[in-house]
């Protein structure tokens, strides 16, 4: 079991087993992740802004089981995507219609870029591997915590 409170001293001081086990499980999540985005980790990046903006009631029932849900959103056009990114706007403008050709995105009513249910189906291997992922930098805090004092 972790500790209430983590914080960036908990963690730095127990980075001998943390950080080991978040480089591995990290270079295999992005080479996961970097399979479903045709090897493009600038899509995965732009879909990812896309997504941290538009946060929903149930944003669980959207990722893990496809199933809409009604959103808030932040502006998500070209333009603030390059602006927070650093990407091109170009750059952006021409990911984003490949992420609308896979149908993975599309506009709402305001004009702003949301994820799809198709992107939640589609991705559901990467979100499976994202789970892996933070269920190891889980267990090396825990086993961190277990194996130092505090």
């Amino acid at each position: 079991m972790l500790p209430r409170s983590i914080t960036r001293a908990w963690i730095e001081e127990r980075l001998d087993v943390i950080h080991p086990a978040h480089v591995a499980g990290f270079a295999t999540l992005l080479t996961e992740l970097r399979g479903h985005f045709d090897g493009d980790l600038e899509l995965l990046l732009i879909l990812a802004c896309i997504a941290a903006k538009v946060q929903g009631e149930d944003w669980r029932a959207s990722l893990l089981h496809g199933e809409h849900q009604e959103t808030r959103n932040i502006p998500t056009n070209a333009l603030s995507i390059a602006h927070f990114t650093g990407i091109p706007r170009e750059s952006v403008r021409r990911r984003i219609q490949k992420l609308e050709e896979k149908g993975w995105i599309a506009r709402d009513g305001d004009g702003n870029w949301i994820p799809t249910t198709a992107a939640a189906k589609d991705l559901r291997p990467a979100t499976e591997a994202t789970i892996t992922y933070l269920n190891v930098v889980i267990g090396a805090a825990s086993e961190a915590h277990r194996n130092r004092p505090e």
